[in-house]
């Protein structure tokens, strides 16, 4: 359809209507950022985690609201929700190659779920993949203890071991 154009008298300029869309959006999230701001103040966490999840409604790729929802589900006992907005967080920093902030959402993650297979194996491939590989070979050998069968960790053993060799000789 057609854009509708109307004055907008506060600036004397001329905006379309999805303009004045965007400003309203910009406004609700300055709202949220100072109502979050207030309720954690007075710790009043419910509030902050509502505002925060309505942030992220508003803007689903803010990743400091995610981290900050995340860390206040752990202040509040729940680790569920704070394990999903942390997974969300760690597959966008793996798949945008910011491996630096994935390793650590995934410690977070591993810190919270130390038994999840899948989460100490990422932890331990972003570790490899940034070169640390004592602090991989360390979670693999920790995950072998656990499920001595599965393959993948096995798999980044010999990734682990052959690297090694590569550098001894």
């Amino acid at each position: 359809g057609t854009i509708q154009f109307m004055q907008c008298p506060e600036t004397s300029r001329v905006f379309g209507s999805k303009d004045k869309g965007k400003e309203l959006r910009a406004d609700r999230i300055e709202a949220l950022q100072k109502a979050i701001e207030k309720a954690i103040k007075s710790a009043k966490l419910p509030q902050a985690i509502s505002a925060y999840e309505e942030l992220l409604s508003l803007d689903p790729r803010d990743a400091t609201a995610m981290n900050q929802l995340g860390d206040l589900y752990i202040r509040t006992g729940n680790f569920k929700e704070a394990f999903k907005h942390y997974q969300r967080l760690g597959d966008h920093y793996d798949r945008t190659g910011l491996l630096p902030k994935g390793i650590a959402i995934y410690l977070k993650m591993h810190r919270i779920d130390p038994k999840n297979t899948d989460v100490a194996l990422k932890l331990a491939d972003l570790l490899f993949a940034m070169q640390r590989t004592a602090g991989a070979e360390e979670i693999c050998r920790k995950l072998l203890l656990q499920e001595p069968d599965v393959q993948d960790v096995l798999l980044l053993m010999v990734r682990l071991k052959m690297k090694e060799k590569d550098f001894l000789e």
